[in-house]
């Protein structure tokens, strides 16, 4: 087997300086004009009491080839780059092409006027445009005869026959367990997987299918190589912080008053306490939702009005479920009324203690979830 590589790109960090106002909640505008870079945009929302949620857009020049890559808010504290909180989201195209980022702070680790804020990007410094070509001496008979396929077609999760794990592969470097949904693009129940063979623990990651095959999802386990597998090796699946979604809500919220004043009122949702925020930045039209309840998962996405009448609204944060953040903001463009009714295509529920535990191997006649 022989590799190709068309291409390589030596690439060096630049960064540029960012006079950032983290205690404005309007559009803040930076001009860069540098190395193809337009300008930024960059607007600060709270996430709870103890976090912070950069949303950020880069222009550039539409002349200049994308090789710049990476871009992103840096803070620096004390000379001393600030780590991110988890859950941020990079290089979504904006309505105008821009390079979208949502990035996420901790307050305490970015105290006003101890902090300072760069944009960090990589420049291209030179290109070799030459192919490299590279011999490599793979067996796929030894890949075959090391691989052991079991077809599975367990539940998931006891008593519900709507998520399947249908098929377990191991390969001498990875050990792949397919699960099968009932309903093409539904979420898998849990969040985190794990595999126990003989005593040792692999935690997995989820991949979609690669045949845009909507109701199968595949978790990979990467497998050590001093790890032996036999046909009888005892092999048990469990998956961790279930989420569940919930889409039977249909009552409209109605935003009275709508002006640049910030507007709250709560609701219940599913029993949940849930707080409505309304605003105007100029002519468009913010709606923030959050739960102080840990166990509400967030609104996934808002819309306003029904029908052809319907204006959805497009969601500023990244929201991804069984993240522990609930707070969600949606964004009307242009937006004129100055009362709207505002559904919710969905929302989500979490349980981080729940969990399914499911024997794979040896299978039995009595092989099935446990909760």
């Amino acid at each position: 087997m022989r590799l190709n590589v068309d291409q390589i790109e030596l690439t060096s960090v630049q960064e540029l300086g960012l006079p950032l106002d983290i205690t404005s909640s309007q559009m803040q505008t930076f001009k860069l004009d540098r190395n193809g870079l337009q300008d930024m945009k960059v607007q600060v929302f709270e996430q709870g009491k103890d976090k912070l949620m950069l949303s950020s857009a880069i222009t550039f020049d539409s002349s200049m080839p994308k090789r710049w890559d990476n871009p992103q808010i840096v803070a620096y504290r004390g000379g001393e780059p600030v780590m991110l909180q988890p859950g941020g989201a990079f290089g979504k195209p904006g309505d105008n092409g821009e390079y979208t980022a949502q990035q996420y702070f901790s307050k305490a680790d970015i105290p006003e006027g101890q902090t300072t804020f760069k944009l960090q990007y990589a420049q291209t410094e030179k290109s070799i445009n030459e192919p490299i070509k590279f011999d490599l001496q793979l067996s796929k008979k030894k890949m075959e005869s090391g691989t052991i396929k079991s077809v599975l077609n367990i539940p998931l999760e006891k008593g519900n026959p709507n998520v399947l794990l249908e098929q377990m592969i191991v390969t001498p470097t990875q050990i792949r367990v397919t699960i099968r949904s009932k309903e093409k693009f539904a979420m898998l129940p849990y969040q985190k997987y794990f595999l126990s063979v003989n005593g040792t623990t692999l935690e997995g990651s989820r991949w979609s299918s690669p045949d845009q095959e909507h109701d199968l999802n595949t978790i990979r386990f990467e497998r050590p190589s001093n790890l032996v597998i036999t046909k009888d090796s005892p092999i048990t699946f469990t998956g961790k912080y279930k989420v569940t979604t919930h889409s039977d809500d249909k009552t409209p919220q109605r935003l009275t008053d709508i002006s640049e004043q910030k507007q709250a009122l709560t609701t219940q949702v599913g029993g949940y306490p849930v707080k409505w925020t309304y605003y105007k930045q100029g002519s468009d039209l913010f709606v923030e939702t959050e739960s102080e309840d840990a166990h509400f998962g967030g609104i996934n996405q808002t819309h306003i009005g029904l029908g052809k009448e319907r204006i959805i609204g497009k969601p500023i944060t990244a929201n991804f479920t069984g993240d522990g953040n609930n707070k969600a903001v949606d964004v009307y463009k242009n937006f004129k009324k100055k009362e709207a009714f505002i559904y919710m295509f969905y929302y989500t529920t979490d349980d981080p203690e729940a969990e399914t535990t499911v024997p794979l191997q040896p299978l039995t006649s009595n092989s099935e979830a446990s909760k």
